[in-house]
């Protein structure tokens, strides 16, 4: 009986070290007990963050040879934040965008046999609070008032932006009336400079009105986003008014004593007759200069120019272009001499251009030269009531922020389908 004894408690002791012997002396595998149930514990850090921040994720698994992949999910799937990697005992997930504040269940699951096990854990996500929007700013530097417009004028609009939030995407004028018809021109970023500081130049041309009558022209800046400043100027669309207010700019600033019209040529001669001759021979290496000056009045008037070099004694009606930069005058960088038939009709025009002139950038020098040019085609005297963005402001200013007012194109026209002497009623 003791014997029986002694050999179930050697039995006993090789099964608890997992073997056993066989009848050959050999030992059997004994495999290890498969738990009845895991344990998926989720940790997650931190436990609330706001959208698109990442979480840290950690499974622990009890007992630890579970021998299996563990995967990782989110309830509710959507909105989706992402897992990566999407398997293993740790994972980071990032925290999708959300409109309010959302808590997510992160899930971690692992099948063992035909079981699956899973833990949980909460991460709340908060929406981030979207930062101010500033909107483009736009400011009208011309017009500065409500300005009177008509058939076949041109109103040039000049002001300054600076960007909001995001980059400028576009211009957009709209013109609209009291009966609401609007007139829609987009311009892009073409027509902008930028001019250091942040700032931003524009310079638009607008030649469609629509009806006559009042009108609100909505100047609008627009960014990337959709995003937009927005200017307003008050314009009155009417031929009668505009042409009563060219007669009085006139009257003020070209007729003679004797309540007569000064002009250049006559009615055979002059500019819409024919092109105007410049003479160019002692300025030839400012020429390019010179032809974007007559550009800038051929956009306004329509008077075309013709540059030339003369061998000889040039024909009449004529302006001169003279290079006199060996003379300093100081201040006075130019100056123009008319002569003509007689006080009414000039037939010859000489720019003189002095030592002051070289010192100038180009658009300045462009300038210039439109402002001479309009003494011979407009007016003998400096013009200070349009501000001094008029190509007649007397100080001088660079051609890309020169204008001709509406009245004033009207003017011109006016003055050059009569004859010289002609007095405006």
């Amino acid at each position: 009986m003791r014997k029986v004894f002694l050999v179930v408690f050697s039995v006993s002791v090789l099964l608890l070290m997992g073997c056993a012997r066989s009848g050959s002396g050999g030992i059997i595998p004994i495999p290890n007990p498969v738990p009845d149930e895991y344990r998926v514990i989720v940790e997650v850090t931190p436990q609330e963050v706001y959208e698109g921040e990442e979480v840290s994720c950690f499974a622990d698994i009890t007992p630890g040879d579970y021998g299996g992949v563990i995967t990782w999910e989110q309830i509710p799937s959507t909105p989706s934040g992402i897992f990566n990697p999407p398997t293993g005992e740790t994972t980071k997930w990032k925290a999708p965008d959300v409109e309010m504040r959302t808590e997510f269940e992160i899930k971690a699951s692992i099948v063992v046999g035909q079981t699956t096990y899973t833990g949980r854990a909460t991460v709340v996500v908060l929406p981030k609070e979207a930062p101010p929007v500033y909107p483009p700013q736009i400011v009208i530097d011309y017009p500065f008032d409500k300005i009177v417009v008509g058939s076949e004028t041109i109103m040039t609009i000049l002001g300054k932006l600076k960007e909001g939030s995001n980059p400028i995407d576009r211009i957009e004028v709209e013109i609209t009336d009291d009966n609401e018809v609007a007139i829609l021109e987009t311009f892009g970023n073409e027509v902008i400079e930028d001019i250091g500081g942040g700032i931003k130049c524009f310079r638009l041309d607008i030649k469609h009105f629509g009806a006559p009558g009042y009108k609100q022209v909505k100047v609008r800046v627009i960014d990337k986003q959709g995003v937009f400043g927005e200017s307003t100027i008050e314009v009155i669309n009417d031929d009668i008014l505009l042409e009563e207010k060219a007669l009085e700019f006139l009257r003020k600033y070209n007729c003679l004593f004797d309540g007569g019209t000064q002009r250049f040529g006559n009615l055979n001669t002059g500019p819409y007759h024919r092109p105007v001759r410049v003479y160019i021979n002692t300025v030839e290496k400012w020429k390019s200069l010179i032809e974007q000056g007559c550009e800038f009045w051929t956009r306004y008037s329509g008077i075309e120019f013709e540059l030339l070099v003369s061998e000889g004694e040039p024909e009449k009606p004529v302006v001169i272009i003279s290079d006199e930069t060996t003379q300093d005058l100081g201040n006075v960088v130019a100056m123009t001499y008319l002569y003509g038939l007689d006080d009414h009709e000039t037939t010859t025009s000489v720019i003189k251009l002095y030592k002051g002139f070289l010192e100038l950038s180009d658009p300045m020098k462009i300038g210039i030269i439109a402002h001479e040019l309009g003494h011979v085609l407009l007016t003998s005297k400096e013009v200070t009531e349009f501000g001094c963005y008029f190509t007649m402001w007397p100080y001088g200013c660079p051609i890309d922020q020169q204008v001709i007012p509406p009245e004033v194109q009207k003017a011109i026209k006016l003055l050059y389908t009569h004859e010289p002497g002609w007095i405006p009623q």
